[in-house]
């Protein structure tokens, strides 16, 4: 009995890191239901039953409709120029 426990509890940590590893790749802070049905699709049944929970509860699932911009180089003003990196460089050869 004790050993079930250990191999559920261990299964367990494997996917709630996994789920955090998807969600951190979409570049999310949020676990989505996505990330969920994506941890659980070595094992299709236990996929379908999550999907289908998923959808009695009324959490869409699929991409997100909104999609962010990037900002342009000139838009950042974050943004290094460049030929100050080749000037610094420079000055430090001839010091």
């Amino acid at each position: 009995m004790t050993a079930l426990a250990t191999l559920t509890f261990d299964y367990a940590e494997v996917l709630a890191e996994d789920v955090l590893q998807f969600a951190k790749h979409a570049k999310r802070s949020t676990v989505t239901v996505d990330d969920v049905l994506l941890a659980a699709r070595r094992n299709p049944s236990v996929q379908g039953l999550l999907a289908e929970k998923a959808k009695e509860l009324g959490i869409e699932s699929g991409p997100s409709t909104t999609k962010r911009k990037r900002k342009s180089k000139a838009q950042d003003s974050t943004a290094a120029d460049p030929d100050e990196d080749v000037r610094e460089l420079q000055d430090f050869i001839d010091s």
